[in-house]
């Protein structure tokens, strides 16, 4: 008994070093790789092709699917809204068109309902390029009479160029001021890590279910939980192309598509592989990270 008190009285040392060190370790959780720009890039085109056919399915309920105008060679987008009184915005819309720059003969382009069908008709008498319209969508009546044609001016107003304004222009923030997710220290850091690690945002401790509030105004493009050490990830897209990412959440409170205010609850604090409770946090200029601490007012304290 006496040998086995005298190993008990050695071990005791070690034994309460070893507690002190797995209490340190919980309270600073060990370095992730905290890298998720494939993530912003696929939910960003995922976004830009989801706005877009919103856009255009809105454009078709406010100004119709008119006639059908097949692009032939040399025409512009310009041109071709010149020619039948209508917006090239308009035209491009109604097509959900990304480049104005780049249609292709034999192109079908809808157009509008208010499109003057009737000059398609009229002999060209500039440089203009000539136009064609699908017959089978004109009704039999809509031939225009020899009067209409006089009509049609003989030298035609300047072409309007197609405007190179997003289809469907990002939900505008107030101004790209950022504030705090949550408010607690900095866990760790912007940058490197260690051991090749990189951390493309910070890691601020707050408590379990401690609210996690929108930076700023935006549009929430991805809510999902598939990379690795991060439990759930939401993204907020915001003006002048400015990102925000908040992992380690739980009880996630917004869904892809809603548009968030500032200061809005999104989700709650949550754990991640049996971390101190934390949010991590990244703000980003289209894929490229930035330091969030550059952007966010100082905490007091």
């Amino acid at each position: 008994m006496k040998e086995v008190a005298l190993t008990l009285r050695r071990l005791a040392p070690l034994l309460l070093f070893g507690i002190i060190l797995a209490a340190c370790a919980r309270s600073v959780p060990a370095p992730i790789d905290y890298r998720i720009t494939a993530v912003i890039e696929r939910a960003l085109r995922d976004d830009a092709t989801r706005r877009a056919g919103l856009s255009q399915r809105q454009a078709i309920r406010e100004l119709g699917d008119g006639p059908i105008y097949t692009v032939r060679s040399g025409d512009t987008l310009g041109a071709i809204a010149d020619r039948y009184g209508v917006s090239a915005n308009d035209i491009i819309r109604l097509n959900g068109i990304g480049d104005p720059d780049r249609i292709f003969v034999g192109q079908a382009l809808m157009l509008p309902d208010s499109a003057r069908v009737q000059v398609a008709f009229a002999e060209p008498r500039t440089s203009r390029p000539a136009v064609t319209v699908d017959e089978s969508v004109i009704p039999k009546d809509s031939a225009p009479a020899p009067a209409q044609q006089a009509r049609v001016p003989a030298t035609p107003p300047p072409t309007r160029q197609a405007s190179r304004a997003p289809i469907d222009p990002p939900f505008q923030a107030s101004g790209a001021q950022f504030d705090w997710p949550v408010r607690g220290r900095i866990l760790q850091t912007f940058g490197p890590q260690g051991s090749g690690r990189i951390n493309d945002g910070i890691n601020i401790a707050a408590d379990n279910g401690a609210p996690v509030r929108a930076s700023a105004d935006g549009e929430v493009i991805y809510v999902g939980e598939e990379v690795k050490n991060l439990g759930n990830l939401l993204l907020i897209r915001h003006a002048q192309g400015w990102i925000t990412a908040y992992a380690h959440t739980d009880a996630v409170a917004v869904r892809r598509g809603e548009q968030v205010r500032q200061g809005q609850t999104i989700a709650r604090a949550g754990r991640t592989n049996g971390d101190a409770g934390q949010v991590h946090f990244q703000l980003r200029r289209g894929t490229e990270p930035v330091d969030p601490l550059t952007r966010l007012p100082k905490q007091a304290g």
